[in-house]
């Protein structure tokens, strides 16, 4: 349901839009992905000259490999990756900002999903994580999409990671 809420992926969509550097936002069901994808379409326009990947497990390994050969040597793309291809096995050094779109409590899907953006690079000291996070907690009655990020912030917590958090009304 939340990944059908318009708001949500205008907002998922802006965001990575207005990252400066290369930019990876993670989907979990591909359907979102797309839905997200519409969304950085309509805010770039169709002259755009940035550069937009959509990469799913559905892609021949080749396929994959070159999109990461060509993100290496760019410097403003967006890849929209699922969560599938890319929490493990795939290795970008040139990534600076890392979106979770969706939710998720695995902390090995976690840390290795956050292990994209920290491959060392000349260009980069850190990597920004933006853990988008649904709070319909009704009350004293918290939401599974809440409750996994809590737990996920545990994991920022104990390795130590430099982070904050702010609430955002969409």
């Amino acid at each position: 349901w939340l990944f059908t809420l318009e708001r949500r992926n205008k907002f998922c969509a802006r965001l990575a839009v207005l990252q400066k550097k290369n930019c990876l936002l993670m989907f979990n069901h591909i359907e979102h992905g797309k839905a997200i994808l519409k969304q950085i379409e309509k805010i770039l326009g169709p002259d755009s000259k940035r550069k937009v990947y959509f990469v799913t497990g559905s892609m021949g390994g080749e396929e994959r490999n070159k999109i990461r050969e060509n993100i290496e040597k760019e410097k403003d793309s967006i890849i929209l990756g699922s969560v599938g291809v890319f929490s493990t096995g795939v290795s970008i050094k040139n990534l600076h900002t890392v979106i979770f779109s969706s939710p998720t409590k695995s902390k090995i899907r976690t840390l290795q999903s956050i292990g994209r953006g920290l491959r060392i690079n000349a260009e980069k000291s850190a990597v920004t994580l933006y853990d988008i996070v649904d709070d319909l907690s009704i009350k004293k009655h918290k939401n599974y999409a809440l409750e996994h990020f809590m737990e996920r912030a545990d994991y920022y917590y104990k390795e130590q990671f430099d982070f904050t958090i702010k609430r955002i009304t969409i």
